[in-house]
């Protein structure tokens, strides 16, 4: 790392850190033998715009829009587009009401907040006007903040949903697959009871484990838990760690018999 030094009697040095990563132009000097970066004016940050330097516009892809996250919340400043179909919504009861995820072509999702209950709908396709949106991190999981239906939305339709990926446990819980559409297969439910709260599934050489939450408010709640096993398909959310929240109960399809769980 190094040290980037703005004295306070600069015109810019009141100015919000840029966001991005990319390149900056300074004078290089020592104090205390420290090594610092001396920039002359605001135009030497500009290489940090919209991550990396990207001149984002038009439409663009949703891995764009989470790369211009850096660790910190951050207003989206770029006057570009994001397209994505929903691929979870409010509609079953098992996600906030002012919550959805949406995933593009190229298969990245991504969390979208609005600031009050919103009308989409499970495979809707969507585009989103991000100018002035908040990238933020919420328990861990990144959403798009702020969105007002009829400000952002500027268009929607029917599409088709996309087939979910193949993932497994482990690559899941390394962070892989965040806001995405999974299919897990080879698993089976822990213990017994209603899916209401947080569920474990787990692989049937029982190494590996994963949270399933299903809200109180889902019209599912109260159905058992289904015995045997075979596969899931859900959207990866954070909270504080990976977990899998499913749509209905047609995303679970169990075949097999119980291995690591039989009662």
């Amino acid at each position: 790392s190094t040290t980037v030094f703005t004295p306070s009697d600069k015109p810019f040095s009141d100015q919000e850190l840029p966001i991005g990563n990319g390149t900056i132009i300074g004078k290089a000097s020592s104090f205390n033998g420290t090594i610092q970066l001396l920039p002359r004016t605001e135009a030497d940050f500009a290489g940090l715009q919209n991550g990396g330097g990207v001149d984002l516009s038009g439409n663009v892809a949703i891995a764009q829009l989470r790369n211009i996250y850096q660790c910190a919340n951050t207003q989206v400043k770029g006057a570009f587009n994001i397209t994505g179909v929903v691929t979870i919504s409010p509609e079953q009861g098992n996600l906030n009401s002012k919550n959805v995820f949406i995933q593009d072509a190229a298969g990245t999702g991504i969390a979208l907040r609005f600031k009050a209950d919103h009308s989409l709908k499970l495979g809707e396709q969507i585009t989103i006007n991000c100018q002035g949106l908040a990238l933020e991190k919420f328990n861990g999981l990144l959403q798009l903040n702020e969105i007002d239906e009829a400000t952002h939305i500027i268009s929607k339709g029917a599409a088709t949903l996309p087939t979910p990926v193949t993932a497994t446990i482990a690559d899941i819980k390394a962070g892989k697959y965040e806001g995405q559409l999974v299919k897990i297969e080879g698993v089976e439910f822990k213990g017994t009871g209603a899916l209401s709260g947080t569920t474990e599934i787990t692989t049937t050489d029982c190494a590996q484990s994963l949270p399933v939450y299903t809200r109180a408010d889902a019209d599912f709640a109260n159905t058992a838990r289904p015995d045997g096993t075979g596969s899931i398909v859900g959207v990866v959310t954070i909270t504080t760690t990976p977990q899998l929240i499913i749509r209905d109960m047609n995303d679970i399809s169990f075949t097999g018999a119980k291995v690591c769980n039989a009662q």
